[in-house]
């Protein structure tokens, strides 16, 4: 019994740390409706913006917001 309390106890230390940090990061994520530049989103079946100009080579981040793939 003593070594069951114990060992619920270790547990707990153990996961408390980690729940905290998992908490901290998943907070700290951006959350927004307005893409950035460079940034497509799909939202609604369409794409936001809907047209976009960058030079050659530039790197655009595309992110589906959509509850399909």
């Amino acid at each position: 019994m003593k070594e069951s309390i114990a060992s619920q106890k270790r547990l707990f230390v153990t996961m408390l740390p980690l729940l905290t940090i998992f908490s901290i990061t998943n907070s700290c994520k951006k959350v927004t409706d307005t893409p950035g530049a460079n940034e497509v989103f799909i939202q609604g079946m369409a794409f936001n913006p809907s047209t976009i100009k960058v030079c050659t080579g530039t790197t655009i981040t595309w992110t589906n917001k959509d509850g399909i793939a």
